[in-house]
């Protein structure tokens, strides 16, 4: 449920140190003045921590986007309140047909399907990576400067998560193996847990996917019961050996078959998990 404080909640980030610390003492004074807060995208836990000890004891309402890891503290008397982001919102307003799994005729020409849209450090590390390794050679996959249909420039409005663009990426995912989504920080434990629009396309799509996050991004799918198709990992060397590893049995068609009808019963629940929030009242 959306909480009642959320339409009059001041909007800030606590992402970036160098960009986001003067942050910290603007929200203190709003908490003062009796404004709620709504924190959106994931939360640096350096910067949380400075907010925790410069607001003491003042009363406030906080909303986070990012669940927190139980070990962070929490203000004395804060009233701490989570609200998923925009995603939620973007995916209702959106009015997508209901998900469903592609065709046996489809057929299965590529190894991996990534979505990279817009530039972040942890996300470029690993791609680049993926890169070296030959690992996306035979994949489709977006970058900052690049669309999956090949397009140079990219327009803001085709970056938008709207009906068409989710629609139309989940007919390309149908031509690969398996999606790769990489979070923003993918592999930074010095961040908050997140679910955002990647990993809900994904699901949506039907299409097996390997999702590279921290640990608590994992314990936050894991709480919005979402399973995942492989083990997770969370170092970069273990990420590697896992997609190296799905590459190789995805070059022989009967462990690429096989594989693909073990996954079968996690794609019907992971959708039908997705149907059941995004039909929940808000």
């Amino acid at each position: 449920m959306k909480p009642n404080a959320y339409n009059q909640a001041k909007r800030y980030k606590l992402v970036s140190y160098d960009e986001d610390l003067k942050n910290v003492y603007s929200i203190v004074k709003d908490c003062r003045k009796g404004i709620p807060i709504y924190i959106d995208n994931a939360i640096r836990k350096d910067i949380w921590y400075i907010f925790v000890k410069a607001i003491g004891d003042v009363s406030c309402t906080v909303i986070v986007e990012s669940e927190l890891p139980a070990t962070w503290p929490v203000p004395t008397n804060c009233n701490l309140e989570y609200w998923p982001g925009p995603w939620y919102r973007d995916f209702i307003k959106s009015a997508l047909p209901l998900p469903t799994q592609r065709k046996k005729t489809v057929d299965i020409n590529y190894d991996f399907f990534l979505l990279y849209g817009t530039y972040e450090y942890q996300r470029e590390v690993i791609v680049q990576r993926l890169e070296q390794l030959n690992i996306l050679n035979n994949s489709l996959y977006s970058r900052p400067d690049r669309s999956i249909e090949g397009t140079r420039k990219i327009t803001k409005d085709q970056r938008i998560n709207n009906n068409q663009n989710v629609l139309r990426m989940q007919e390309y995912s149908y031509q690969c193996q398996c999606w790769i989504v990489i979070e923003n920080f993918a592999l930074d434990e010095n961040y908050s847990g997140t679910i955002d629009m990647k990993i809900v396309q994904a699901i949506y799509s039907g299409v097996p996917w390997i999702y590279i996050g921290n640990t608590e991004a994992y314990h936050t799918l894991a709480r919005w019961g979402f399973k995942n198709h492989e083990e997770p990992r969370f170092t970069e060397q273990s990420v590697m050996e896992q997609l190296s590893y799905l590459k190789m049995l995805f070059s022989q068609p009967k462990l690429a078959q096989e594989w693909q009808a073990s996954q079968h019963n996690i794609i019907i629940q992971n959708q039908k998990n997705l149907v059941n929030i995004l039909t929940k009242s808000l």
